[in-house]
């Protein structure tokens, strides 16, 4: 392929790169905001819908939803709004 189609690509999966990090908790808000990935209230973008979507943080063990990612003790967890996700299904240890 010519170089453009090179770039292009390139600068395609870097985006899907800092899009998954995003899902899967491993960047903030912030970050997203930063790389244009969300709006300022989280808001991810979707082109071509005419709306915006928001990503529900769901416990994968018990199905819980409404959660959100924080750090811990240098641990991503996952919690609610009275502090740390309890799961009944699979308790943190």
């Amino acid at each position: 392929m010519g170089d453009g189609a090179d770039l292009a690509i390139d600068q395609m999966m870097t985006e899907e790169e800092h899009r998954l990090d995003f899902h899967t908790g491993n960047m903030s808000i912030t970050d997203a905001y930063d790389l244009g990935l969300v709006d300022e209230l989280g808001y991810e973008y979707w082109p071509g819908w005419g709306a915006k979507r928001v990503i529900q943080k769901v416990c994968r063990c018990c199905g819980k939803g409404n959660l959100h990612w924080n750090q811990v003790d240098c641990k991503w967890l996952l919690h609610n709004a009275n502090g740390v996700h309890q799961c009944q299904i699979n308790p943190l240890k």
